[in-house]
């Protein structure tokens, strides 16, 4: 088994425009794909879903639009928290 995975390593393998190594595109495209982030909307977001709500989006589509614009918080247990509480809040008050 080592071996072989020592052949794979060391020997280049040999295209038209040089040599190179092919486990180095191994993962070549997988690095972002299928990758998504779970996030808690603050607002209703057509064909998203509606405040409050855990959804799964794309880190880019969180990154530039959804989180400068305040429209949804990363789902880790403090933001959840201190949504839980806003709606109790918001309860209580109404």
């Amino acid at each position: 088994m080592a071996h072989a995975l020592r052949r794979c390593i060391c020997r280049p393998v040999v295209h038209s425009g040089g040599a190179t190594n092919h486990l180095l595109f191994a993962g070549h495209g997988l690095r972002y794909r299928n990758r998504k982030l779970e996030v808690i909307l603050t607002t209703t977001i057509d064909k998203l879903g509606k405040a409050g709500e855990t959804v799964k989006v794309a880190p880019g589509h969180f990154r530039n639009h959804l989180m400068p614009k305040m429209l949804a918080v990363p789902n880790i247990p403090k933001s959840a928290f201190l949504i839980r509480e806003q709606r109790k809040v918001r309860v209580l008050t109404a």
